[in-house]
Protein backbone atom coordinates (compact mmCIF):
# COMPACT_ATOMS: atom_id res chain seq x y z
CA UNK A 1 0.00 0.00 0.00
CA UNK A 2 1.27 3.45 -0.62
CA UNK A 3 1.69 5.52 2.28
CA UNK A 4 2.38 9.88 1.70
CA UNK A 5 4.86 11.69 2.69
CA UNK A 6 6.00 10.65 6.18
CA UNK A 7 8.23 12.77 8.82
CA UNK A 8 11.30 10.45 8.41
CA UNK A 9 13.34 11.09 5.42
CA UNK A 10 15.89 8.59 3.84
CA UNK A 11 18.83 9.62 2.22
CA UNK A 12 18.81 7.72 -1.31
CA UNK A 13 21.58 7.35 -3.31
CA UNK A 14 19.98 6.11 -6.72
CA UNK A 15 21.98 3.63 -8.86
CA UNK A 16 20.02 2.01 -11.94
CA UNK A 17 21.31 -1.16 -13.18
CA UNK A 18 19.66 -2.95 -15.62
CA UNK A 19 19.26 -6.00 -15.86
CA UNK A 20 19.68 -8.64 -19.07
CA UNK A 21 15.85 -9.28 -18.41
CA UNK A 22 13.52 -6.73 -19.57
CA UNK A 23 11.15 -6.87 -16.55
CA UNK A 24 12.10 -6.91 -13.24
CA UNK A 25 12.11 -5.15 -9.55
CA UNK A 26 16.15 -4.25 -8.41
CA UNK A 27 16.89 -3.30 -4.70
CA UNK A 28 19.62 -0.63 -4.33
CA UNK A 29 21.25 -0.72 -1.04
CA UNK A 30 20.47 2.13 1.99
CA UNK A 31 23.18 5.12 1.66
CA UNK A 32 26.31 5.24 3.71
CA UNK A 33 24.54 7.59 6.04
CA UNK A 34 22.60 4.63 7.05
CA UNK A 35 18.93 3.37 7.08
CA UNK A 36 15.57 5.93 6.33
CA UNK A 37 13.60 5.44 9.32
CA UNK A 38 10.23 6.89 9.11
CA UNK A 39 8.12 8.18 12.35
CA UNK A 40 7.12 6.01 14.36
CA UNK A 41 9.51 3.67 13.54
CA UNK A 42 8.42 2.39 10.39
CA UNK A 43 10.83 0.95 7.94
CA UNK A 44 10.21 2.13 4.29
CA UNK A 45 12.06 2.14 1.04
CA UNK A 46 11.78 3.76 -2.45
CA UNK A 47 10.50 2.84 -5.91
CA UNK A 48 11.65 3.62 -9.08
CA UNK A 49 9.56 2.85 -12.10
CA UNK A 50 10.68 3.22 -15.56
CA UNK A 51 9.71 2.07 -18.94
CA UNK A 52 11.51 1.37 -22.39
CA UNK A 53 9.09 1.76 -25.64
CA UNK A 54 10.46 0.49 -28.57
CA UNK A 55 8.56 -0.04 -32.09
CA UNK A 56 6.37 1.89 -34.22
CA UNK A 57 3.87 4.51 -33.65
CA UNK A 58 4.80 5.00 -30.19
CA UNK A 59 2.13 5.94 -27.47
CA UNK A 60 2.15 9.66 -27.84
CA UNK A 61 0.35 10.48 -24.06
CA UNK A 62 2.47 7.74 -22.46
CA UNK A 63 1.24 5.84 -19.58
CA UNK A 64 -0.19 5.72 -16.09
CA UNK A 65 2.10 4.15 -13.46
CA UNK A 66 0.23 2.30 -9.95
CA UNK A 67 1.57 0.75 -6.68
CA UNK A 68 -0.79 -1.71 -5.27
CA UNK A 69 -4.04 -0.20 -7.54
CA UNK A 70 -3.12 3.47 -6.20
CA UNK A 71 -0.99 6.24 -6.87
CA UNK A 72 -1.44 6.35 -10.06
CA UNK A 73 1.38 8.99 -11.85
CA UNK A 74 1.92 9.70 -15.39
CA UNK A 75 4.46 7.71 -17.44
CA UNK A 76 6.46 8.74 -20.71
CA UNK A 77 6.84 6.51 -22.97
CA UNK A 78 10.68 6.27 -22.33
CA UNK A 79 11.04 7.73 -19.07
CA UNK A 80 10.75 7.08 -15.20
CA UNK A 81 8.84 8.38 -12.33
CA UNK A 82 9.61 7.40 -8.32
CA UNK A 83 7.28 6.74 -5.46
CA UNK A 84 9.21 7.71 -2.75
CA UNK A 85 8.53 6.40 1.58
CA UNK A 86 6.71 2.84 0.88
CA UNK A 87 6.21 0.45 3.34
CA UNK A 88 9.07 -2.23 3.03
CA UNK A 89 8.03 -5.48 1.25
CA UNK A 90 6.24 -6.89 -1.56
CA UNK A 91 4.16 -4.51 -3.85
CA UNK A 92 2.52 -4.63 -7.32
CA UNK A 93 3.71 -2.14 -9.87
CA UNK A 94 1.03 -2.11 -13.18
CA UNK A 95 1.29 -0.23 -15.99
CA UNK A 96 -1.97 1.36 -17.82
CA UNK A 97 -2.69 3.54 -20.90
CA UNK A 98 -1.10 1.74 -23.19
CA UNK A 99 -2.17 2.19 -26.87
CA UNK A 100 -3.85 -0.19 -28.71
CA UNK A 101 -1.31 -0.97 -30.67
CA UNK A 102 1.51 -1.27 -27.99
CA UNK A 103 2.10 -4.10 -25.79
CA UNK A 104 4.44 -4.42 -22.19
CA UNK A 105 5.88 -7.50 -22.06
CA UNK A 106 4.71 -8.44 -18.76
CA UNK A 107 2.44 -6.07 -16.62
CA UNK A 108 1.93 -5.85 -13.66
CA UNK A 109 5.66 -5.87 -11.78
CA UNK A 110 6.12 -7.22 -8.30
CA UNK A 111 8.29 -4.85 -6.19
CA UNK A 112 10.25 -5.89 -3.04
CA UNK A 113 10.92 -3.05 -1.04
CA UNK A 114 13.87 -3.19 1.73
CA UNK A 115 14.25 -0.51 4.47
CA UNK A 116 16.36 2.61 3.33
CA UNK A 117 16.78 1.05 -0.05
CA UNK A 118 15.48 2.12 -3.93
CA UNK A 119 13.83 -0.87 -5.95
CA UNK A 120 13.86 -0.60 -9.54
CA UNK A 121 10.82 -1.80 -11.71
CA UNK A 122 11.66 -1.40 -15.45
CA UNK A 123 8.13 -2.17 -17.69
CA UNK A 124 9.58 -2.99 -21.41
CA UNK A 125 6.69 -1.94 -24.19
CA UNK A 126 6.79 -2.33 -27.63
CA UNK A 127 4.83 -0.57 -30.29
CA UNK A 128 3.40 -1.95 -33.60
CA UNK A 129 2.98 0.33 -36.75
CA UNK A 130 -0.22 2.21 -36.34
CA UNK A 131 -3.38 0.42 -38.60
CA UNK A 132 -4.80 3.37 -40.51
CA UNK A 133 -6.69 1.22 -42.76
CA UNK A 134 -9.32 -1.58 -43.48
CA UNK A 135 -10.72 -4.00 -45.95
CA UNK A 136 -13.64 -3.92 -47.65
CA UNK A 137 -15.11 -7.00 -48.93
CA UNK A 138 -17.68 -7.03 -51.47
CA UNK A 139 -19.98 -9.83 -52.19
CA UNK A 140 -22.41 -10.77 -55.26
CA UNK A 141 -25.30 -12.55 -55.36
CA UNK A 142 -26.62 -13.35 -58.41
CA UNK A 143 -30.23 -15.26 -59.86
CA UNK A 144 -32.03 -16.00 -62.61
CA UNK A 145 -30.54 -17.31 -65.93
CA UNK A 146 -28.03 -16.89 -67.99
CA UNK A 147 -25.46 -15.62 -65.15
CA UNK A 148 -22.99 -13.31 -66.45
CA UNK A 149 -19.99 -15.43 -66.75
CA UNK A 150 -17.13 -12.85 -66.45
CA UNK A 151 -18.24 -11.26 -63.13
CA UNK A 152 -18.36 -8.10 -62.22
CA UNK A 153 -16.28 -5.01 -61.79
CA UNK A 154 -15.74 -2.90 -58.50
CA UNK A 155 -15.78 0.90 -57.84
CA UNK A 156 -14.43 2.42 -55.20
CA UNK A 157 -14.99 5.87 -54.12
CA UNK A 158 -15.57 6.26 -58.47
CA UNK A 159 -12.32 4.82 -59.21
CA UNK A 160 -11.87 1.18 -60.46
CA UNK A 161 -10.13 -0.92 -58.16
CA UNK A 162 -8.83 -3.41 -60.81
CA UNK A 163 -10.95 -6.39 -59.01
CA UNK A 164 -13.68 -8.43 -59.93
CA UNK A 165 -16.25 -9.75 -58.01
CA UNK A 166 -17.85 -13.50 -59.06
CA UNK A 167 -21.34 -13.56 -59.98
CA UNK A 168 -22.21 -15.50 -56.69
CA UNK A 169 -18.76 -14.61 -54.80
CA UNK A 170 -16.82 -12.35 -52.71
CA UNK A 171 -13.70 -10.12 -53.49
CA UNK A 172 -11.85 -7.78 -50.75
CA UNK A 173 -10.35 -4.53 -51.49
CA UNK A 174 -7.29 -3.99 -48.89
CA UNK A 175 -5.58 -1.01 -47.71
CA UNK A 176 -8.91 1.33 -47.83
CA UNK A 177 -8.47 4.57 -45.11
CA UNK A 178 -10.63 4.48 -42.29
CA UNK A 179 -14.15 5.77 -42.87
CA UNK A 180 -17.01 6.41 -45.41
CA UNK A 181 -16.50 5.60 -48.78
CA UNK A 182 -18.73 4.56 -51.58
CA UNK A 183 -18.68 1.17 -53.26
CA UNK A 184 -20.95 0.35 -56.55
CA UNK A 185 -20.82 -2.23 -59.12
CA UNK A 186 -18.73 -0.97 -63.28
CA UNK A 187 -22.60 -1.13 -65.07
CA UNK A 188 -20.61 -1.65 -68.39
CA UNK A 189 -19.39 -5.28 -66.95
CA UNK A 190 -22.94 -6.15 -66.35
CA UNK A 191 -24.37 -8.27 -68.73
CA UNK A 192 -27.18 -6.58 -70.66
CA UNK A 193 -29.36 -9.15 -69.91
CA UNK A 194 -28.85 -8.58 -65.84
CA UNK A 195 -29.41 -5.79 -63.72
CA UNK A 196 -28.16 -4.70 -60.49
CA UNK A 197 -31.27 -5.00 -57.78
CA UNK A 198 -29.63 -3.80 -54.45
CA UNK A 199 -29.01 -0.03 -54.27
CA UNK A 200 -25.93 0.95 -56.01
CA UNK A 201 -23.75 2.79 -54.97
CA UNK A 202 -23.64 1.76 -51.74
CA UNK A 203 -21.90 4.05 -48.29
CA UNK A 204 -19.57 1.96 -46.38
CA UNK A 205 -17.75 2.62 -43.33
CA UNK A 206 -14.30 1.43 -43.19
CA UNK A 207 -12.64 0.63 -39.66
CA UNK A 208 -9.39 0.88 -39.26
CA UNK A 209 -7.73 -2.63 -39.06
CA UNK A 210 -11.24 -4.27 -39.95
CA UNK A 211 -13.06 -5.76 -42.53
CA UNK A 212 -16.12 -3.95 -43.57
CA UNK A 213 -18.97 -5.71 -46.04
CA UNK A 214 -21.12 -4.68 -48.97
CA UNK A 215 -23.36 -6.70 -50.72
CA UNK A 216 -25.26 -6.00 -54.29
CA UNK A 217 -27.81 -8.63 -55.65
CA UNK A 218 -27.83 -9.06 -59.18
CA UNK A 219 -30.90 -10.24 -61.22
CA UNK A 220 -30.29 -12.08 -64.51
CA UNK A 221 -33.00 -13.00 -67.30
CA UNK A 222 -32.23 -16.07 -69.89
CA UNK A 223 -30.66 -14.51 -73.53
CA UNK A 224 -32.50 -15.56 -76.31
CA UNK A 225 -30.52 -18.19 -78.51
CA UNK A 226 -30.68 -17.00 -81.89
CA UNK A 227 -28.60 -18.20 -85.53
CA UNK A 228 -29.15 -17.64 -89.03
CA UNK A 229 -30.68 -19.43 -91.86
CA UNK A 230 -29.81 -19.30 -95.50
CA UNK A 231 -31.97 -20.19 -98.30
CA UNK A 232 -31.09 -20.89 -102.13
CA UNK A 233 -32.98 -21.83 -105.10
CA UNK A 234 -32.03 -23.80 -108.01
CA UNK A 235 -34.22 -23.90 -110.95
CA UNK A 236 -33.95 -25.86 -113.76
CA UNK A 237 -35.92 -26.44 -117.48
CA UNK A 238 -37.62 -24.30 -119.53
CA UNK A 239 -39.92 -20.90 -119.47
CA UNK A 240 -38.68 -20.08 -115.98
CA UNK A 241 -40.78 -18.29 -113.79
CA UNK A 242 -39.83 -14.44 -114.62
CA UNK A 243 -40.64 -12.92 -111.73
CA UNK A 244 -38.88 -15.40 -109.14
CA UNK A 245 -40.58 -16.47 -105.85
CA UNK A 246 -41.57 -15.38 -102.48
CA UNK A 247 -39.85 -17.04 -98.81
CA UNK A 248 -41.53 -17.04 -95.95
CA UNK A 249 -40.72 -18.34 -92.45
CA UNK A 250 -43.32 -19.31 -90.12
CA UNK A 251 -45.65 -18.13 -92.07
CA UNK A 252 -45.45 -14.90 -91.09
CA UNK A 253 -46.04 -12.37 -94.17
CA UNK A 254 -43.80 -9.94 -92.07
CA UNK A 255 -40.79 -12.60 -92.76
CA UNK A 256 -41.64 -12.51 -96.58
CA UNK A 257 -37.99 -11.63 -98.86
CA UNK A 258 -38.09 -11.41 -102.60
CA UNK A 259 -35.90 -14.81 -104.15
CA UNK A 260 -34.72 -15.30 -108.03
CA UNK A 261 -35.20 -18.81 -109.62
CA UNK A 262 -31.05 -19.07 -108.88
CA UNK A 263 -30.81 -16.73 -105.94
CA UNK A 264 -29.83 -17.05 -102.00
CA UNK A 265 -31.21 -14.71 -99.08
CA UNK A 266 -30.17 -14.74 -95.58
CA UNK A 267 -32.53 -14.84 -92.50
CA UNK A 268 -30.16 -13.44 -89.42
CA UNK A 269 -30.90 -13.47 -85.51
CA UNK A 270 -33.55 -16.42 -85.68
CA UNK A 271 -34.79 -17.55 -82.36
CA UNK A 272 -33.03 -21.08 -81.45
CA UNK A 273 -35.38 -23.92 -82.21
CA UNK A 274 -37.73 -25.39 -84.95
CA UNK A 275 -38.89 -23.37 -87.79
CA UNK A 276 -40.78 -23.43 -91.47
CA UNK A 277 -39.44 -22.34 -94.39
CA UNK A 278 -42.47 -21.73 -97.58
CA UNK A 279 -42.13 -20.84 -100.99
CA UNK A 280 -44.48 -19.82 -102.89
CA UNK A 281 -45.14 -17.66 -106.11
CA UNK A 282 -43.95 -20.18 -108.60
CA UNK A 283 -45.52 -20.11 -111.73
CA UNK A 284 -48.05 -22.56 -112.91
CA UNK A 285 -45.23 -24.36 -114.99
CA UNK A 286 -42.85 -24.94 -111.86
CA UNK A 287 -42.93 -27.04 -109.30
CA UNK A 288 -40.72 -28.00 -105.99
CA UNK A 289 -40.53 -30.99 -103.92
CA UNK A 290 -40.74 -30.69 -99.87
CA UNK A 291 -42.24 -27.77 -99.86
CA UNK A 292 -42.39 -26.40 -96.95
CA UNK A 293 -39.46 -27.60 -95.37
CA UNK A 294 -38.92 -27.74 -91.63
CA UNK A 295 -35.89 -26.30 -90.37
CA UNK A 296 -33.83 -25.72 -87.11
CA UNK A 297 -31.98 -23.18 -85.95
CA UNK A 298 -28.85 -23.58 -83.50
CA UNK A 299 -27.58 -20.99 -81.52
CA UNK A 300 -24.73 -19.49 -82.94
CA UNK A 301 -24.72 -21.22 -86.05
CA UNK A 302 -26.15 -20.37 -89.75
CA UNK A 303 -28.42 -23.66 -91.05
CA UNK A 304 -28.83 -24.00 -94.55
CA UNK A 305 -32.08 -25.18 -96.77
CA UNK A 306 -31.91 -25.41 -100.58
CA UNK A 307 -35.23 -25.56 -102.79
CA UNK A 308 -35.20 -27.38 -105.91
CA UNK A 309 -37.38 -26.05 -108.63
CA UNK A 310 -38.30 -27.92 -111.99
CA UNK A 311 -40.18 -25.82 -114.74
CA UNK A 312 -41.90 -27.11 -118.13
CA UNK A 313 -41.77 -25.28 -121.21
CA UNK A 314 -45.12 -23.35 -122.05
CA UNK A 315 -43.86 -22.28 -125.41
CA UNK A 316 -42.77 -23.54 -128.64
CA UNK A 317 -41.20 -22.38 -132.12
CA UNK A 318 -42.26 -22.25 -135.52
CA UNK A 319 -39.84 -22.63 -138.32
CA UNK A 320 -41.59 -21.11 -141.43
CA UNK A 321 -39.69 -22.68 -145.13
CA UNK A 322 -40.33 -21.68 -148.35
CA UNK A 323 -38.91 -23.94 -151.40
CA UNK A 324 -38.99 -22.19 -154.85
CA UNK A 325 -38.67 -24.20 -157.52
CA UNK A 326 -39.21 -23.13 -161.22
CA UNK A 327 -37.70 -20.55 -163.50
CA UNK A 328 -37.76 -16.57 -163.40
CA UNK A 329 -37.97 -16.91 -159.63
CA UNK A 330 -39.70 -14.47 -157.49
CA UNK A 331 -36.32 -11.56 -157.10
CA UNK A 332 -37.62 -9.86 -154.05
CA UNK A 333 -38.68 -13.21 -152.04
CA UNK A 334 -41.81 -12.89 -149.63
CA UNK A 335 -42.81 -12.00 -147.06
CA UNK A 336 -44.68 -14.16 -143.94
CA UNK A 337 -46.90 -12.99 -140.97
CA UNK A 338 -48.28 -15.16 -138.02
CA UNK A 339 -52.26 -14.61 -137.43
CA UNK A 340 -52.38 -11.86 -139.72
CA UNK A 341 -50.68 -9.67 -137.23
CA UNK A 342 -48.08 -7.02 -139.26
CA UNK A 343 -46.05 -6.51 -136.58
CA UNK A 344 -45.11 -10.29 -137.05
CA UNK A 345 -43.97 -10.05 -140.79
CA UNK A 346 -40.47 -11.34 -141.60
CA UNK A 347 -39.18 -11.35 -144.92
CA UNK A 348 -38.38 -15.02 -146.65
CA UNK A 349 -35.96 -15.71 -149.24
CA UNK A 350 -37.16 -17.52 -151.88
CA UNK A 351 -35.11 -20.53 -150.79
CA UNK A 352 -35.08 -19.56 -147.19
CA UNK A 353 -36.56 -20.12 -143.57
CA UNK A 354 -37.09 -18.17 -140.48
CA UNK A 355 -38.01 -19.05 -136.93
CA UNK A 356 -40.92 -17.73 -134.76
CA UNK A 357 -39.88 -17.85 -131.12
CA UNK A 358 -41.70 -18.58 -127.55
CA UNK A 359 -44.95 -19.11 -129.22
CA UNK A 360 -47.59 -19.85 -126.51
CA UNK A 361 -48.83 -23.57 -127.41
CA UNK A 362 -52.02 -23.43 -129.55
CA UNK A 363 -52.88 -23.02 -133.07
CA UNK A 364 -51.68 -20.28 -135.20
CA UNK A 365 -52.28 -19.11 -139.17
CA UNK A 366 -48.92 -18.47 -141.32
CA UNK A 367 -49.42 -16.85 -144.62
CA UNK A 368 -46.87 -16.18 -147.21
CA UNK A 369 -47.30 -13.22 -149.52
CA UNK A 370 -45.49 -10.63 -151.66
CA UNK A 371 -45.34 -13.67 -154.79
CA UNK A 372 -44.93 -12.77 -158.00
CA UNK A 373 -47.28 -13.11 -160.92
CA UNK A 374 -45.62 -16.13 -162.15
CA UNK A 375 -45.46 -17.87 -158.95
CA UNK A 376 -47.67 -19.62 -157.14
CA UNK A 377 -47.96 -21.79 -153.70
CA UNK A 378 -50.68 -24.33 -152.80
CA UNK A 379 -51.71 -24.84 -149.12
CA UNK A 380 -51.71 -20.74 -148.20
CA UNK A 381 -52.24 -20.27 -145.41
CA UNK A 382 -51.63 -22.89 -143.26
CA UNK A 383 -52.35 -23.51 -139.53
CA UNK A 384 -49.61 -24.66 -137.29
CA UNK A 385 -50.17 -26.36 -134.05
CA UNK A 386 -47.75 -25.16 -131.77
CA UNK A 387 -46.54 -28.10 -129.00
CA UNK A 388 -44.47 -26.61 -125.30
CA UNK A 389 -41.40 -27.09 -126.07
CA UNK A 390 -41.28 -28.21 -129.36
CA UNK A 391 -40.45 -26.47 -132.48
CA UNK A 392 -43.31 -26.87 -135.43
CA UNK A 393 -42.13 -26.53 -139.00
CA UNK A 394 -44.70 -25.30 -141.77
CA UNK A 395 -43.41 -25.27 -145.20
CA UNK A 396 -44.10 -23.77 -148.36
CA UNK A 397 -43.93 -25.08 -151.77
CA UNK A 398 -43.53 -22.48 -154.20
CA UNK A 399 -43.39 -22.91 -158.44
CA UNK A 400 -42.68 -20.23 -160.64
CA UNK A 401 -43.15 -20.33 -164.39
CA UNK A 402 -41.40 -17.58 -167.57
CA UNK A 403 -43.48 -15.22 -168.16
CA UNK A 404 -44.92 -15.23 -172.04
CA UNK A 405 -42.78 -12.76 -174.31
CA UNK A 406 -44.99 -9.75 -176.47
CA UNK A 407 -43.33 -8.14 -179.76
CA UNK A 408 -43.23 -4.31 -179.11
CA UNK A 409 -42.40 -1.90 -181.37
CA UNK A 410 -41.09 1.76 -180.93
CA UNK A 411 -42.86 4.40 -182.57
CA UNK A 412 -41.61 7.98 -181.45
CA UNK A 413 -42.34 8.02 -177.88
CA UNK A 414 -44.47 5.11 -177.25
CA UNK A 415 -44.69 1.24 -178.16
CA UNK A 416 -46.89 -0.71 -180.30
CA UNK A 417 -48.84 -2.29 -178.55
CA UNK A 418 -47.93 -0.10 -175.59
CA UNK A 419 -46.13 -0.96 -172.89
CA UNK A 420 -47.69 0.18 -169.48
CA UNK A 421 -45.43 2.40 -167.24
CA UNK A 422 -42.29 2.34 -169.95
CA UNK A 423 -41.14 5.96 -171.82
CA UNK A 424 -38.70 6.15 -174.30
CA UNK A 425 -36.27 8.49 -172.77
CA UNK A 426 -33.36 9.14 -175.46
CA UNK A 427 -33.29 7.30 -178.71
CA UNK A 428 -31.82 4.47 -177.72
CA UNK A 429 -33.01 4.08 -173.62
CA UNK A 430 -35.92 2.99 -172.68
CA UNK A 431 -37.92 3.15 -169.43
CA UNK A 432 -40.60 0.31 -168.05
CA UNK A 433 -42.40 -0.94 -165.26
CA UNK A 434 -43.29 -4.80 -165.23
CA UNK A 435 -43.35 -7.46 -163.45
CA UNK A 436 -39.43 -6.66 -163.22
CA UNK A 437 -39.87 -3.80 -161.67
CA UNK A 438 -38.71 -0.04 -163.02
CA UNK A 439 -35.84 -0.72 -165.02
CA UNK A 440 -34.41 1.77 -167.48
CA UNK A 441 -31.69 -0.35 -170.09
CA UNK A 442 -30.67 0.77 -173.79
CA UNK A 443 -33.72 -0.43 -175.74
CA UNK A 444 -31.29 -2.27 -178.07
CA UNK A 445 -31.43 -4.66 -174.69
CA UNK A 446 -35.07 -5.16 -174.46
CA UNK A 447 -34.94 -6.87 -177.60
CA UNK A 448 -33.32 -10.26 -175.86
CA UNK A 449 -35.44 -9.09 -172.76
CA UNK A 450 -38.89 -11.79 -171.93
CA UNK A 451 -40.96 -8.84 -173.16
CA UNK A 452 -39.04 -8.12 -177.13
CA UNK A 453 -39.40 -4.40 -178.11
CA UNK A 454 -37.76 -3.55 -181.47
CA UNK A 455 -37.01 0.11 -181.44
CA UNK A 456 -37.28 1.68 -184.64
CA UNK A 457 -34.34 3.85 -184.93
CA UNK A 458 -34.57 7.50 -187.10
Amino acid sequence: MLRRPLSLAFALVTAVAIAAACDQATTIAPSPDGPSLAKGGRKMGDISVSVTTTGSDLDPDGYSVTVDGTGSKALPTNGSVTYPKVDVGSHSVTLSGLAANCKATANPLSASVSNGSTTNVQFAVSCAALVTTGTLRVTATTTGSDLDPNGYGVVVDNSSTGKTVQPNGSVDVANLSAGSHTVALTASTVAANCSVSSTSPQTVNIVAGGTSQASFTITCTAIPKTGSLTVTTATTGASLDPDGYTLTLDGSASTAKALGVNDSTKFASLSAGSHTAALSGLAANCSTTSNPQTLTITDGATTRVAFSVSCRATTGNLNVVATTTGSSLDPDGYTVTIDGVATSAKALGVNDSTAFSSLSAGSYTAALSGLAANCSTTNNPQTASITAGATTRAVFSIACTTPPSTAYTLAGAATSPAVPGMAIRSRRTCSMRSWLGIRTLPCSTLETSRTTIRPRLN
